[in-house]
């Protein structure tokens, strides 16, 4: 239930000893939400906002799908034109490229923001399903590995199990040492 994982992450970020990352090493939260979960989520996280600043968090929302829009954009100075067509003209070297490009982008992005952010504070990412065709999203985690001491948090559209976390109900991606709701 939804209202159960909010709570629970609300008591995991909102303190200065973040233990449940000692666990594994790095402060990702991944949270599973099923569809109808998704319809109430928006609400939800401007509840984990207000709280958040309520005792001197720094919370942001982020729409990942909006977020790699944009700077995209930035990074091809404004015209996507020429990626349109490298898309219709060379697929599978476009669907690489992109990729990397997306990776590199978000990575920077991010590890920038922390640090504008500062210790008290926290990311919330949303549509994270939506980057499945455009990213990478392990390699993502791993490549922050190390580099980010702020929590964030990520709500993918999928199930958890014991061991298993499934985008998508399709894309393992397990393969991270987050922390799973």
């Amino acid at each position: 239930m939804l209202s159960e994982k909010i709570n629970r992450l609300k008591n995991m970020i909102f303190n200065d000893q973040l233990a449940w990352s000692r666990q594994s090493g790095v402060p990702f939260i991944l949270v599973a939400i099923n569809e109808s979960e998704q319809l109430y989520l928006l609400p939800k996280l401007e509840d984990i906002q207000q709280d958040g600043q309520t005792q001197g968090y720094q919370v942001i929302i982020v729409n990942i799908e909006e977020l790699l829009y944009q700077l995209l954009l930035e990074d091809e100075n404004g015209d996507l034109t020429e990626i349109y067509e490298f898309e219709k003209e060379h697929y599978p070297e476009f669907l690489e490229e992109i990729q990397n490009t997306m990776l590199k982008l978000l990575y920077e992005w991010i590890i920038k923001k922390a640090e504008q952010l500062g210790i008290n504070g926290r990311i919330l990412f949303t549509r994270v399903g939506s980057t499945a065709t455009h990213l990478r999203f392990i390699q993502l985690l791993s490549k922050l590995e190390n580099k980010i001491l702020i929590p964030l948090c990520f709500f993918v559209p999928g199930t958890v199990s014991s061991t298993k976390f499934i985008m998508l109900d399709d894309i393992d991606i397990s393969g991270s040492r987050a922390f799973y709701l």
